[in-house]
């Protein structure tokens, strides 16, 4: 058969928009299946299809501009071909993860208070020395609430009250707002506020995104100028980092917390969640020194999921250091004093 014929046959499957950016070899092998008695092999066909998109050179590219084939198909056949489909749209599971910067003179860190199952004690030695120093924003740094009835955990049913729980969150967010009139208060969640989160998802995901079931709106932080991180952001303070712990994957651990989170962290770093005191510095070559320091808790140390553990009572206070080089005192409680 004649170049020219077989051309006839390629070219109205080039006119197709579906057929216009296939690749030159895929449309050959449509184009032969369909026209077998035709050609005499796939590169035949391939051949004429280079021929008519101009892909064969200059000289026939000058032959076929005669017939305005190059012209006409030419620019339909993208010069790169991609073979593989779009990368699919990438989803974020925290849209922003940066860090939440605070800036302040003094700032009173208060870690795992666990409402209703404070120590009223411990919690009101923290609450003093913050207000002796006169504190300029409090952290309540992670499980300032417990959320004890919707845990997922096994639970004594006759400590179950879910009313009650909200409404000691409340009365103690109220009580640290007429305390500390003044101060910036942020209130950043730990993993026993996800409790409350992951409830809804999973046994009432109907009443996500009601107003009502917001915890801005069940515990007033709107009204009581409480700002909220309710995500697994970090803080920044001068150069240390502030976490909860349970951010971190596989959290810390050890009998050494200071140190597992510096490890984790790689930079001077605040954490708490595992309701003990520990301080780990190193240093590098340079002489630069990171230190990471873990926090006590201001819960009773009688919990039912760890009848036996070695926590201690305590709490954190920043200072805006020289040089953005935040100071730290981490203070531990002993007996109902500071030690």
């Amino acid at each position: 058969m004649a170049k020219a014929t077989k051309s006839n046959i390629c070219r109205p499957y080039l006119e197709k928009k579906r057929y216009e950016s296939m690749p030159t070899m895929t449309l050959a092998r449509l184009i032969y299946k369909e026209n077998v008695e035709s050609f005499r092999n796939i590169e035949n066909v391939r051949d004429i299809l280079r021929y008519l998109r101009g892909a064969k050179g200059d000289r026939e590219r000058k032959s076929a501009s005669s017939n305005n084939d190059v012209k006409k198909y030419s620019k339909k056949s993208p010069k790169k071909l991609n073979p593989f489909p779009a990368l699919p749209v990438a989803k974020k599971f925290f849209e922003n993860w940066g860090h939440f910067p605070v800036d302040a003179k003094k700032m009173l860190c208060l870690y795992d208070v666990h409402i209703p199952f404070h120590d009223k004690t411990a919690l009101e030695i923290a609450l003093k020395h913050g207000e002796k120093e006169k504190v300029d924003c409090i952290l309540l740094a992670g499980d300032a609430l417990d959320f004890y009835s919707v845990s997922f955990h096994e639970k004594n049913p006759k400590m179950r009250d879910f009313q009650a729980e909200v409404e000691a969150g409340r009365q103690f967010l109220e009580h640290l707002r007429g305390r500390f009139p003044k101060a910036r208060i942020i209130y950043k969640w730990g993993n026993h506020e996800v409790r409350l989160a992951r409830y809804f998802a999973v046994k009432a995901p109907e009443l996500l995104g009601v107003d009502c079931f917001q915890f801005s709106h069940m515990f007033n932080l709107d009204k009581l100028k409480i700002e909220l991180i309710d995500d697994m952001r970090l803080i920044q303070f001068q150069d240390y980092v502030l976490c909860h712990g349970h951010e971190f994957f596989g959290g810390g651990g050890g009998a050494y917390p200071a140190k597992s989170y510096f490890m984790k962290a790689k930079t001077s770093i605040i954490s708490g969640h595992l309701h003990r005191s520990s301080f780990y510095s190193e240093q590098d070559l340079f002489g630069d020194v990171k230190r990471s320091y873990s926090s006590g808790c201001l819960c009773s140390k009688n919990q039912d999921y760890a009848q036996i553990n070695f926590w201690n009572h305590g709490f954190v206070m920043m200072y805006k250091g020289k040089k953005g080089r935040a100071k730290v005192d981490n203070i531990v409680i002993e007996d109902g004093q500071i030690v």
